[in-house]
């Protein structure tokens, strides 16, 4: 089950992660050929010919495989939940990390998910377009944290309306408009007391965007 945020205020501030990198596999080498008989039949190899002769790479090889399906089978999705529509999302290119938005019956839900524990917390700014200074166009950051999933997955969903709307002299209502999201790392360089709230630490990878009111 996917942990839901529990409501905490967001202050309004004014205004790239690196992923793993798919490590090659080792290319499969060709098996050397069975020892042959007295009676000129290909015979048996036994282990220890096995593991004398070329059948070595081989084995490491095979096990290589094993192990690199066993890590893409824990890679991070953007897929939708049950009753769930997916509005846009993005996935790094090895898989590690993936975010989206999504509409869960008329709310907006922005989750992220990562292959496993990479970091603690993630910084989330969500901003009405075009940004501005006024309390209607300003950009809200807050951090969150990852909960456990499935396997070695990590993952959280937080629900716009609960987290960023109000009551930080911002309107109670979403307002209609084009919206951006980010999600970045925690700004380790900034002050302890302005951690929470910044906008500081380097994106994930690209914004996404959804567009209030939601479309029946």
């Amino acid at each position: 089950m996917e942990g839901v945020i529990a409501r905490r205020r967001i202050s309004v501030e004014p205004a790239a992660a690196s992923v793993r990198a798919a490590e090659p596999q080792p290319k499969m080498r060709n098996a050397l050929p069975l020892p042959r008989g007295r009676s000129g039949l290909t015979a048996r190899a036994r282990p220890a010919e096995m593991l004398s002769s070329g059948w070595r790479p081989l084995a490491l090889t095979l096990a290589s495989l094993v192990v690199a399906f066993v890590t893409a089978a824990g890679s991070a999705t953007a897929s939708p939940s049950a009753g769930e529509r997916r509005i846009a999302s993005y996935c790094s290119p090895s898989g590690d990390v993936c975010y989206g938005v999504f509409n869960r019956g008329g709310q907006i839900i922005l989750r992220i998910t990562t292959a496993a524990r990479y970091f603690q917390r993630y910084t989330l700014c969500v901003t009405r377009l075009p940004r501005g200074t006024n309390p209607e166009h300003a950009q809200r950051c807050g951090w969150f944290p990852l909960f456990g999933q499935s396997g070695s997955t990590w993952g959280s969903s937080v629900n716009y309306a609960r987290q960023f709307v109000g009551p930080v002299a911002h309107p109670f209502t979403p307002l209609s408009g084009r919206y951006r999201v980010t999600w970045r790392n925690v700004c380790s360089a900034c002050p302890s007391a302005e951690r929470r709230h910044s906008d500081g630490g380097s994106p994930l990878g690209p914004s996404l965007f959804f567009r209030l009111p939601l479309r029946r």
